[in-house]
């Protein structure tokens, strides 16, 4: 005989519903959620805004990073092109024939640069001679007067520097004994100056440099007819005289 049983039935376990107020909020990188339901806007995550400040901080210092770079980089290539390395210096002395006595100089040579120191000789004013082959350029710089005068160079008159080296050495070794031609050339100043600005643009930082306290001009080669009035002004202007080596010594006449 079958007897009935009854089965205890556990009752399903309650589940507490979600309060009508509970609003899951999910907020998105940079995003600010609108009010939902009755919870007010989420705030902006504090680890978002010091990320943001970190990378404008770091950004900041690249970029200051970047500025000092460049200058020092231009400073540094400015003061590698305003210098220049000697090859040699010493001294240079030829005899001249208008002269009892010779011409001696105070000579710098590098590959493209001549930096030439002729001190006052009898009617000619002391002055630095710069012969810059890189650039075409000669100047006559009178410390005395703050000028610097500037003219095309002379490569026919003036050697390379290799040529003025070889020329020294075989002085000084008895090599060489030389009777240089003395050649005249005439000048006119041209007015008004170079301004300082352009100076570096247009003869380099080297010769700028040397200049940077004098006043500059151009000169124009012309000759002067000393018969008349207005040429024998060239008596009251700049005489200098400079043995560039090669088979010349140079005598410069300005008219100022």
């Amino acid at each position: 005989m079958t007897i009935p049983t009854t089965q205890n039935i556990a009752p399903d376990s309650k589940k507490t519903p979600l309060k009508p107020d509970a609003v899951i909020v999910t907020v998105t990188d940079g995003a600010i959620p609108e009010k939902v339901g009755s919870q007010t806007q989420a705030r902006f995550p504090q680890r978002q805004r010091k990320r943001g400040c970190m990378k404008v901080t770091m950004l900041l210092f690249l970029l200051l990073g970047l500025v000092f770079t460049t200058l020092g980089s231009y400073y540094i290539f400015k003061s590698t092109r305003s210098s220049h390395r000697s090859r040699y210096r010493g001294t240079c002395s030829v005899p001249v024939r208008s002269s009892q006595r010779n011409l001696t100089e105070k000579v710098e040579i590098d590959d493209q640069m001549e930096v030439i120191n002729v001190p006052k000789f009898d009617e000619n004013d002391e002055a630095t001679f710069i012969h810059n082959f890189e650039r075409e350029i000669s100047v006559i710089k009178d410390d005395t007067d703050k000028v610097c005068y500037m003219l095309p160079l002379d490569t026919e008159k003036i050697p390379q520097p290799q040529g003025f080296l070889d020329i020294i050495y075989g002085l000084q070794s008895g090599l060489y004994l030389l009777d240089p031609e003395t050649i005249r050339s005439d000048y006119q100043v041209d007015h008004p100056a170079i301004p300082k600005a352009d100076v570096p643009f247009l003869y380099g930082d080297y010769i700028a440099d040397a200049c940077s306290n004098h006043t500059s001009y151009t000169l124009s080669e012309r000759s002067f007819d000393l018969s008349t009035t207005t040429d024998i002004m060239i008596m009251f202007g700049k005489k200098y005289v400079v043995f560039p080596g090669g088979q010349f010594v140079l005598q410069y006449h300005i008219r100022l």
